[in-house]
């Protein structure tokens, strides 16, 4: 009878993890089938372990009106359901890692398929150029840009884009420095098909994922990013390579071999001030001045004021700054909230005259607007020149 007994025993186990195993194949095979029905399918298993847990509870009642029947004593009963027990429960536990490992599955699905629509984004858009007989969808949007940006105040926003001088954007916190600067860089490269290579700042950890966010989305692992949490190693380092980077592509861009690029430089003013990359940051600045228009690449600075000390051109004078570089400065009228109002200096008149104007930014200049008006036809204007 205890052979019979242990025998059915046995085979409800084995029916069991039969069970178990058929769950957790079928759970797979709808991973594979169907993303949207692996979470169903996951709390359909959650349900049938609630299930499994009332019926071991019946199992050990059972069990132990067997076993008295048996005549075993109180504590070889005992002996017996706690080694049970704790098969049970690696059983359990072995189940629940697997429900763990298909929920890791889904997030990192889930992850996976962010980046595919971002990638047919992308393949979407190179496509309308190469499909025959129809019209360039996104030189119509280039050409609709382009006459926005000129018809706003004298086109100094498309000079601004245009020109290949050094730009230092200038102002404190809450001016808009980023948001200018991002939408500088996403304009070039949508219109000039210029990239973002590298971005160098000290709190590039949080900026990633705020200011710097849409730079990232668009460039994504071609953008090197340099600086997390202080490291300013790292900086100093990054601007050597930069420097170092712009005598190379000389020779290249010149015969055209390869195209044009862009860089971006966060809080300059309190880089040039760091022991660990002072030296660095005052040979980026004063070789920053010529080497990126002759390689080709764009250099964008951002720095809270403008003074030589800041923008770590020591040893150099105001008038060369001034001409060989172009500065736009914001303003907050409480910290937080930016200006429309800019004062530029350093893009040239109709006499190739470097002189100082007030300008103003428009309201569409946001960087979300202009990655949703290339990439989805997003009207973002309103009137010419608005």
């Amino acid at each position: 009878m205890f052979e019979q007994y242990k025998t059915f025993t046995l085979e409800s186990q084995l029916i069991e993890t039969e069970k178990r195993e058929e769950i957790q194949l079928n759970t797979l095979e709808n991973l594979t089938l169907n993303r949207q029905e692996t979470q169903q399918n996951i709390e359909i298993q959650t349900h049938a372990t609630t299930e499994k847990t009332e019926y071991i509870k019946e199992q050990i009642t059972r069990e132990y009106q067997g076993y008295r029947a048996l005549d075993y004593s109180e504590p070889e009963i005992q002996q017996i359901q706690e080694q049970a027990k704790k098969q049970e429960q690696l059983n359990e536990l072995s189940f629940e890692l697997q429900i763990a490992e298909l929920s890791k599955q889904i997030a990192s699905l889930q992850l996976e398929t962010v980046k595919d629509n971002k990638e047919i984004k992308k393949i979407e858009g190179q496509q309308i150029k190469q499909l025959p007989g129809t019209t360039d969808v996104k030189q119509q949007r280039i050409d609709k840009m382009r006459e926005q940006l000129k018809a706003h105040e004298d086109g100094w926003l498309i000079k601004l884009i245009e020109f290949r001088k050094p730009l230092w954007i200038l102002g404190g916190q809450g001016a808009g420095k980023s948001t200018l600067a991002s939408c500088l860089i996403l304009l070039r490269y949508f219109m000039l098909d210029c990239p973002l290579e590298m971005i160098i700042d000290a709190h590039a950890q949080v900026n990633r994922l705020e200011a710097w966010l849409p730079l990232v989305e668009i460039f994504g692992d071609s953008l090197e990013i340099v600086g997390d949490g202080n490291d300013y190693m790292a900086i100093a380092d990054a601007f050597n390579r930069s420097v170092q980077r712009w005598s190379e592509k000389m020779p290249k861009f010149k015969k055209k071999e390869i195209g044009k690029s862009q860089m971006l430089v966060d809080e300059f003013s309190n880089l040039s001030d760091k022991p660990e990359c002072q030296d660095e940051a005052g040979q980026f600045s004063k070789h920053s001045l010529s080497d990126p228009r002759k390689a080709g690449e764009y250099v964008i600075c951002l720095a809270h004021y403008g003074t030589l000390t800041a923008t770590g051109n020591k040893g150099g004078t105001a008038k060369a700054r001034n001409t060989q570089t172009i500065q736009v400065e914001r303003k907050s009228a409480n910290g937080e909230t930016p200006l429309p109002n800019v004062t530029v200096n350093g893009l040239p008149d109709a006499n190739g005259n470097m002189v100082e104007f007030e300008a103003s930014i428009p309201d569409w200049f946001r960087p979300e607007k202009i990655v949703s008006y290339f990439q989805d036809g997003l009207e973002i204007f309103g009137s010419v020149g608005d």
